[in-house]
């Protein structure tokens, strides 16, 4: 079962944090489209991890990767995106998006108009055993919002993180916690524009959203329970053009069924077949359109 970070485990003060630098030359992609750096951790070589910067188009959509090994026929997300119907790339350098510093092992990561993305995002923790990966970013702000980052899930309330200095939000799939598992925000960062974030993984995971108003920055600390992770990146001028982008990349909603648009009857505390069959009769005793009924987690 998945732990919660903000009891179970603290990465931020394991010692090992900030202790990967990259090992030899990068491995580019003639023309340099995309970029793989082999990493470790200074103290334990067994801990090594790749990391590729590939750009999917010239506009500047940069896809990250994570793994343990440059062999990614095992990735569980190999198949849930399709990054080559809806992108083109021609003759963008990746290198004029990400630049890299080798040790310690960080990159800072920049739209067409060399506005920074992220600075200094590093790679914290990396553990094979207990399959831990936590990243780092600071994200500089343009004009400091109350509120600066939009997205993370679906959930009640405001879109809008954090509503504190610090905030933990925590991705997995249950009744108690958020039943919509999609790890994309968007914020507004420092030249204007506007920056959409992906994390894409079929493991849980926490956000660790920290907000630094006299610096006008945000610093986001990310696990996720994997030893694959791509981090998709997308700007635009406008947060609409950054989910079209966002769209693109993950398909466009289905349309419902039919019965779907009718009347449903929902309702909680109900755990047999003979009370929902009982409702249905109410209803058509009284006359009453009924499409569907949803049984909710009560039901088994």
């Amino acid at each position: 079962m998945y732990g919660n970070s903000k009891t179970d485990i603290n990465l931020c003060t394991m010692d090992k944090s900030f202790k990967y630098k990259v090992m030899g030359a990068p491995t580019p992609v003639a023309p340099v489209q995309s970029v793989t750096y082999q990493i470790q951790n200074k103290e334990v070589a067994t801990q090594q991890l790749y990391v590729t910067f590939s750009l999917l188009d010239d506009a500047g959509t940069v896809k990250i990767t994570y793994s343990r090994t440059q062999n990614l026929a095992n990735d569980p997300t190999a198949d849930m995106v399709d990054e080559v119907t809806n992108f083109k790339w021609t003759k963008a350098n990746i290198n004029n998006f990400v630049t890299v510093r080798s040790d310690p092992f960080q990159f800072n990561a920049y739209d067409s108009n060399k506005n920074e993305l992220f600075s200094g995002d590093a790679l914290m923790f990396f553990d094979p055993e207990s399959k831990y990966i936590m990243t780092h970013s600071m994200i500089p702000l343009y004009k400091m919002a109350e509120l600066p980052i939009y997205g993370l899930g679906g959930r009640k309330g405001s879109v809008q993180w954090p509503k504190t200095e610090s905030t933990t939000i925590t991705l997995w799939n249950s009744h108690t916690n958020s039943q919509h598992y999609q790890p994309f925000y968007i914020y507004r960062n420092v030249g204007g524009s506007w920056c959409g974030v992906f994390d894409l993984s079929t493991n849980a995971m926490d956000y660790n959203i920290q907000t630094n108003r006299e610096d006008q920055n945000v610093i986001i600390s990310h696990v996720t329970t994997s030893q694959y992770l791509k981090k998709y990146i997308f700007t635009a001028p406008t947060p609409n053009q950054v989910i079209a982008t966002y769209q693109k990349l993950v398909g466009l909603p289905a349309v419902p069924p039919e019965w779907a648009f009718g009347w449903g009857h929902f309702k909680d505390g109900i755990s047999s077949i003979d009370e929902w069959v009982k409702i249905a009769h109410q209803y058509t005793d009284a006359l009453m359109p009924l499409d569907h009924l949803w049984l909710s987690v009560d039901y088994t």
